[in-house]
């Protein structure tokens, strides 16, 4: 499986496969170099993924434990939050599943 940002492999995330239905739990997954893999069932999912990256806070403020930066997540809602994103996941086992997500 893949996932690309703005045509180029997503470094590093997370991916979530949660059933359309909400009757089972979601199958979680890590994104590196824009490959992932994970296990779960058949039916229709809804996908969510995320990555963040740190970012250097405004000059003069700083986190809970004097941190200088912050993690800032950089894909749009529309693929997490508010996932448009679905997989329909086939018993077959042969499922692979490319996601070209765009930052705009």
């Amino acid at each position: 499986m893949f996932s690309a940002l703005d045509g180029a492999p997503l470094p590093e995330g997370d991916i979530l496969l949660l059933d359309v239905n909400n009757a089972e739990a979601p199958a979680a997954g890590k994104i590196q170099d824009g490959k992932f893999t994970l296990e779960t069932t058949a039916g229709t999912k809804c996908v969510e993924i995320r990555a963040s990256r740190m970012e250097k806070l405004p000059p003069g403020q700083t986190g809970a434990m004097g941190e200088t930066e912050a993690p800032v997540e950089y894909i749009p809602a529309r693929y997490h939050e508010n996932s448009e994103l679905t997989a329909e996941v086939t018993r077959d086992g042969d499922n692979h599943f490319d996601f070209a997500l765009q930052s705009r």
